[in-house]
């Protein structure tokens, strides 16, 4: 039982109870006195001052019960024993005797009935007071944890049980839970243990009203097997606590024995129950306020940690990264997320980024994450917050973080438009509060002014880098005329301001009608595939020089109507901004700047690159010209070279060799060479001398007959100049110029005729332009270079060729002087014959040859000199002179007959006289005439 240590007290200190004591206690000896002093004075009205002990008797029998009632009418019997003593003996006044004992008789049956009916009242007092006592205690603890520790440790004292639980509802997981245990050493909760379909607990908690059973383990809710080591308890008392109607949990008491408890202690449980429902309710209010407090605390300061960095840096990404981690550290979320929206709110640009796995792929869709999609799309779209308890119901859920059992997303808004998201997720069921969402709604506010504050800085910024990029490119524009400086400042200066992936400068050709790459930055990869030139209306660039209106295209996906002509799937182009470059009305040419990301580029983006544009437009305009005069200059430098180099040397081959490389360096190409025309055999073939940037060996095989299929159509007969910069997809290249192709690995060449005082006498190319494209002023320069080259090539070949027979002349004298001593020194036939042979060998420069001589019997021919022969090559002629046909048809027959050489220039054309050796390619047969007639034959090959 709880000890009283309130009772009241009288204003001197003594307890009420004291006081009683002392009250029945004087009241026995003041009776006791008047008795002996009535008895003393008159015996006869003794008896009537006895009835004085019944009001001691009732207060003791009525405040101490029915034993203490007793035990004083039995004390005060014990007092008046000496007078009744006194009348026996003197065996007088019997009736007072009488009278006497029926006083002690109903002294004694006061106390008893005053004291059978006073226990009653004493022990409700005893109830009530020890409710009190138990409510004031409860009062004063608001630990929830204790309080239920407190409440079983004092109902478990009341009533005398060796075991007690406290079980809770737990509105998650929707079944009770035991949150407090007392006694058989703290075992499991029998109650909280479902051994059969519902547990006991449950079913109580259904039942919503006290419960007694002293036979419990006979309940088959609450059977355990034999082996458990759970010292089971015989008997249950159960109370409910409610909150208003609804029971909320239980206070259960148990005891080892059977029928351990009766209704009475079930009254007193529930009592306890009563006073416990408000304490527990006041208890878990009380730790949900100051949890509550601790978390608007945590919040305040987070927020206010905000507030201080919003107001210290204009550092977007460190303050959004502050309010993602601050939002998911007081919300104990798993991952979040705070994206950006796009102006045009489609997609998102993921700012900040937590706890996602890196396979789950938002890493990767940071640029692209469209808005028609997910949780956060719909939030984006509606621009109102979301709690989704179990995010597997919702339809819209996009699965991001794995294992994902609630998200929390709210709107950034800034003056009514959405510009951004905080998205938050948690693996935990139900984690998210309402306190979560205005929490998260909060920050999102401070997140939307750490934005807003960021675009604005962002805006002056670039305010402030458009208006330096102008004042550089006005200072290139004064600094420089040269025009690829001039264009590599430009784009420079303009990725200060509009970042770009890949941007590009085209020039406008007016006399082609084609727009021309001259500058570009960005990725090398693709820029080393870009178009190089447009024709009008040709992909982004020929649309702009067609309509001369800028051009914005936020998605290119989205726009099938137009599309680009470097179109390519491993590197596709996202999003495009293009202005045209005007000079009051004329075009100039364009300036456009291409993105690898959906939604790069905005109108403002567009109004600053037309700004640009205008200042660029001038400075081209101004490069050009000097371009212009500056490669007029360079023009006429080279061609006053080339000219020194026509003068200085008749030598074929170096003339070759020094004009080609003058040539290439003049057109600025990377590779040149020279086809000559070759007359008596229908071809043009190539002249190692003559090509750069090729092996020798390989142009010495490369050879184009006359005869070929499309060379009609050929520089060399048409006379007019070629010009491709896609030789791999040009149709106009003819099939046997592919081996050109391949040889000198050409992207781009420009040919011309090399045009003699006769005609054509071959083809002049340049090959790979190194910067830009060919174009018709590249065509008229260089064949202004060929119709000098062509009679300087001329000149050599004439000059060849003068030499060239002279040398031959002293050299048939000095044969012919050889041969005449050798005639003259000998008159041995066959050694005249082995010296004509070589000296003959020797003047024309044959590989091989024979001599033979008619037989006047037979009349056929004899072998009798031979050089530059294997033996089965003179044994194969051998046999053929024996042959009735050679002398009969053929080019042995016509010599023998007309008395005149036969001259065989191609072997593949004209009908050899022996087949001798097998890669002769021409043939000379000359007849020895002796007294006007043919004696025999001298074959050269």
């Amino acid at each position: 039982m709880i000890a009283d240590n309130r009772r009241s007290t009288s204003p001197f200190g003594f307890h009420r109870h004291h006081l009683l004591a002392v009250f029945i206690t004087l009241s026995i000896v003041l009776a006791t006195l008047l008795v002996y002093a009535i008895e003393k004075w008159n015996p006869d009205y003794a008896p009537v001052f006895w009835y004085l002990f019944l009001l001691p008797i009732a207060l003791a029998a009525y405040n101490y019960g029915m034993g203490v009632g007793g035990g004083l009418a039995v004390l005060s019997t014990s007092l008046c024993v000496p007078i009744i003593a006194k009348h026996i003996e003197n065996q007088e006044h019997l009736p007072l005797i009488v009278s006497l004992l029926v006083t002690i008789l109903a002294l004694n049956g006061a106390a008893i009935l005053i004291g059978y009916f006073g226990w009653s009242q004493r022990r409700q007092r005893d109830l009530y007071r020890t409710l009190n006592l138990l409510g004031e205690r409860f009062s004063q603890e608001l630990q929830v944890s204790e309080l239920l520790e407190l409440i079983l440790e004092q109902a478990m004292g009341e009533l005398d049980a060796s075991r007690g639980e406290i079980l809770l509802w737990d509105g998650v997981t929707e079944q009770p839970e035991m949150t407090a245990c007392r006694g058989n050493g703290g075992s499991p909760a029998p109650l909280s243990r479902p051994a059969a379909e519902k547990s006991l607990g449950r079913w109580l908690l259904e039942q919503n009203k006290p419960y007694l059973n002293n036979s419990l383990l006979g309940d088959p809710r609450f059977f355990e097997s034999p082996e458990s080591e759970i010292d089971f308890p015989g008997s249950l008392i159960a109370a409910p606590l409610r909150r208003g109607r609804r029971p909320f949990g239980l206070i259960c008491l148990f005891a080892k024995s059977a029928g351990a408890f009766g209704e009475r202690d079930l009254e007193m449980l529930v009592a306890i129950a009563g006073k416990s429902e408000v304490a527990i309710e006041n208890a878990r209010l009380y730790q949900q306020t100051d949890a509550a407090l601790a978390r608007r605390v945590e919040e305040l300061a987070s927020i206010a940690e905000v507030d201080r960095e919003l107001s210290a840096s204009l550092d977007l990404q460190h303050v959004i990264d502050l309010v993602l981690d601050r939002a998911i550290q007081s919300t104990d979320a798993t991952a979040g997320l705070v994206g950006l929206a796009t102006k045009t709110a489609r997609h998102l640009r993921i700012l900040a980024l937590f706890g996602y796995p890196a396979d789950t792929g938002l890493r990767e869709r940071q640029g692209s994450w469209s808005t028609e999609v997910g949780i956060v799309g719909r939030v984006v779209r509606t621009a109102e917050s979301v709690l989704v308890p179990n995010v597997r119901q919702d339809p819209d859920y996009f699965e991001g973080l794995p294992g994902a059992q609630c998200q929390l997303t709210v709107p950034i808004i800034r003056e009514g438009q959405v510009i951004g998201v905080l998205n938050l997720e948690s693996t935990q069921a139900n984690s998210f509060g309402q306190d979560d969402l205005v929490f998260a709604e909060h920050l999102a506010d401070h997140a939307a002014i750490a934005i807003t504050n960021a675009r604005l800085f962002e805006e002056e910024r670039r305010r402030a880098q458009e208006m330096t990029a102008i004042n550089e490119i006005n200072r290139a524009i004064t600094a420089s005329l040269d025009l690829e400086t001039t264009l590599a400042a430009i784009l420079e200066n303009v990725r200060q301001v509009v970042p770009y992936f890949v941007a590009e400068i085209c020039l406008w050709d007016a006399e082609r009608e084609l727009m021309l790459t001259r500058g570009s930055a960005g990725d090398a990869k693709y820029r080393a595939e870009m178009g190089g030139f447009y024709r009008l209306d040709e992909g982004y660039t020929g649309w702009i020089a067609r309509h001369r209106q800028p051009l914005l295209i936020p998605n290119t996906s989205a726009r099938q109507d137009l599309r680009p002509k470097l179109d390519l799937p491993n590197r596709p182009i996202r999003s495009y901004l293009g202005v045209p470059l005007l000079r009051e009305d004329d075009l100039v040419g364009t300036l456009e700047l291409i993105s690898d990301q959906v939604g790069a580029y905005s109108p403002q983006d567009l109004s600053i690159l037309q700004t640009i544009a205008d200042q660029t437009a001038i400075a081209l305009e101004n490069a050009s010209l000097y371009e212009s005069q500056r490669r007029q200059a360079e023009e006429m430098s080279g061609l006053y070279e080339i000219a020194l180099t026509f003068s200085s040397t008749l030598n074929l081959n170096e003339l070759f060799t020094r004009t080609m490389a003058q040539v290439v360096q003049l057109l600025g190409a990377e590779k040149g060479t020279l086809l000559l025309h070759d007359e008596p055999r229908g071809m043009l073939i190539g002249q190692p001398a003559a090509s750069f940037g090729a092996l020798s060996q390989d142009v010495a095989r490369f050879r184009i007959s006359t005869d070929t299929e499309g060379f009609h159509s050929s520089v060399f007969v048409t006379g007019r100049p070629f010009i491709s910069n896609n030789l791999e997809r040009d149709e106009r290249v003819i099939p046997a110029y592919r081996q050109f192709v391949k040889i000198f690995e050409a992207q781009s060449a420009l040919g011309v005729p090399l045009r003699g005082s006769e005609g054509n006498i071959g083809e002049l190319y340049v090959i790979n332009k190194q910067a830009g494209i060919f174009d018709q002023d590249d065509a008229r320069l260089l064949s202004t270079v060929a119709s000098s080259f062509a009679v300087a090539i001329e000149k050599a070949h004439l000059y060849a060729q003068t030499d060239k027979s002279l040398q031959t002349r002293v050299e048939e004298l000095t044969a012919l002087s050889q041969i005449s001593s050798e005639m003259n020194s000998t008159l041995e036939l066959q050694h005249i014959l082995n010296v004509l042979l070589e000296q003959a060998l020797k003047t024309t420069g044959a590989a091989h040859g024979t001599v033979m001589l008619l037989q006047p019997e037979t009349q056929r021919l004899q072998l009798l000199a031979s050089r530059g022969l294997e033996a089965p090559e003179i044994e194969q002629i051998e046999a053929a002179l024996l042959q009735d046909s050679l002398y009969e048809k053929g080019p042995v027959y016509r010599v023998l007959n007309a008395e005149s050489t036969y001259i065989v220039a191609d072997s593949d054309r004209d009908t050899m006289p022996f087949a001798s050796r097998a890669d002769t390619r021409s043939s000379v047969v000359v007849p020895i005439n002796y007294q006007r007639q043919v004696a025999g034959l001298i074959i050269l090959g």
